[in-house]
Formats: C-alpha cells, structure tokens, sequence
C-alpha cells in the first residue's frame, strides 16, 4: 500500500492511496471462492456452481463488493498508519481500477485541530460558596 498525504486547508487533508494489483486480484479470487462455496443456481448442486460460471453470471457485483471493501479497509489502515485523526468520515473519490492495475483512490477528511496547551498550572480562581439554609429549601418548596 502506498500511501500520499496532501494538506489541503485549515483542518482539512486528502490521502491518495494505491493498493498493488496482487492484493486486489487475491482478494478477488477469495470473494469468488467464497461465493462459490455458497451458489444455488438451477442445473447444479449447492456449492458445485463451477468458478467460470460464478464470474459470468456474478463477476461485476462481486468485484464492485470487493473494491468497496478494499478502499474501506486500506483507509482505515492509511488512516492509522499516517496518525490522522479525522473529525468526520471522509470522502471518497476517484476510484480507478483496471483489471491488472493497482487500484487508486482519494480520500478528503477533515481532521482534528492541533491543540497545544499553554500554561495552566499555579493559575488562581476564586469560587463563591453559596451557603442554603433550611428557610431557602422550604421557600422553593412552596413556590
């Protein structure tokens, strides 16, 4: 996984992340596998739908599930791993994948402000103490 990290604006950061071909067509071959292991199509039995059959009739929609996966998982690691807090959920754009290429996407999130603490140690506050008596209580109480 690659990863670039771009400050866009005050509080806001765009991560341009690419995962390798080999991860995304493994991770293919095993949501193929899975579905095939669970396929009931008319003609054969269930689990014995062979694979060629499986990425005729289901290829696009499994592939759309895998990518979708993909972009959620390799961010949240991107995330981590680059030590972004975001403030809110990010954006997702520019998804681009081609059979046999990485797959590419950018990320926009708006991340938590930098707060640096001043001196706070030694300040002195003064409180008032309010002191209630049994007349204040029976006061409320009536009213």
């Amino acid at each position: 996984m690659n990863v670039q990290v771009t400050e866009l604006e005050a509080g806001k950061k765009q991560l341009e992340v690419e995962i390798p071909s080999e991860e995304v067509e493994t991770a293919k071959q095993a949501a193929f596998k899975k579905y095939q292991e669970k396929a009931a199509l008319p003609g054969f039995r269930k689990g014995k739908v062979p694979l060629n059959v499986i990425k005729a009739r289901f290829g696009k929609a499994i592939e759309a599930e895998v990518i979708e996966e993909l972009v959620s998982q390799t961010y949240r690691n991107a995330e981590e791993e680059q030590g972004i807090r975001p403030a809110s959920t990010a954006q997702i754009e520019e998804i681009d994948f081609a059979e046999g290429q990485p797959l590419r996407f950018k990320a926009t999130v708006e991340v938590m402000p930098e707060v640096t603490l001043r001196e706070y140690k030694g300040i002195e506050v003064s409180r008032e103490i309010h002191t209630i008596t049994d007349e204040d209580g029976a006061e409320t109480v009536e009213s």
